[in-house]
């Protein structure tokens, strides 16, 4: 699992989640990246089967609405720009 989150954000779960967040954090199939900045989306999930995306209205606020689509375009794409995320994030080691 390939997780990217803001600083404060990574910040904010190690506190409020201590060593649950640690240990999760630390699993062998678990690879957490820090985005310095603000992150293009609110969450994407790249999956064999779909890909879901969630992002902030016109206001920059999060309003529960989400893009779904199960195409093999739009799963390409979804893992294309997850890619572009993490090659702009720090992997946490």
């Amino acid at each position: 699992m390939n997780l990217i989150f803001t600083n404060d954000v990574y910040e904010r779960i190690v506190e409020d989640y201590g060593e649950k967040a640690e240990v999760f954090f630390g699993m062998d199939n678990t690879n957490i990246y820090i985005h310095e900045g603000d992150l293009p989306v609110v969450s994407i999930v790249c999956a064999d089967g779909f890909f879901l995306l969630s992002l902030l209205n016109e206001k920059g606020i999060y309003d529960h609405n989400k893009l779904i689509s199960t195409s093999e375009e739009a799963i390409k794409w979804g893992h294309d720009l997850f890619e572009y995320c993490c090659l702009e994030s720090q992997k946490k080691e």
